[in-house]
């Protein structure tokens, strides 16, 4: 798995490239690598074009990274999911738990639109 993570500024925001698999293994390396962003922000968009697989460990890094930027008043946006990986997510009912857009600025003004509110 690659994680490749830049910050966007002006915005507040880091955005999260994640290439390969997100099985038990790969999940765990992505949260380790997260921890010090997550002291640092509360809004990231996870870019899950190069996703190639989901399992239940990866959705509970996904589910757990929600959960820690919503408690800070942030949130996560899943970046075009492919297919398969909204297949796996919608078999296991969480689909309807995460934001997710295929569209960059949408994904901007979804954590924007956040902020206002």
């Amino acid at each position: 798995m690659y994680i490749d993570i830049s910050y966007l500024k002006e915005l507040d925001i880091h955005l999260i490239k994640v290439n390969g698999r997100l099985d038990s293994y790969y999940a765990s390396q992505l949260e380790n690598s997260l921890e010090p962003v997550l002291m640092r922000t509360k809004k990231i968009i996870l870019e899950c074009s190069d996703v190639t697989f989901l399992s239940s460990a990866g959705i509970k890094v996904l589910l757990s990274l929600t959960n820690v930027l919503k408690s800070k008043g942030g949130n996560l946006i899943l970046l075009n999911l492919q297919e398969t990986a909204k297949k796996v997510l919608r078999t296991s009912k969480t689909l309807d738990l995460f934001c997710h857009t295929n569209d960059r600025k949408e994904a901007i003004e979804l954590l924007e639109r956040k902020k206002a509110s």
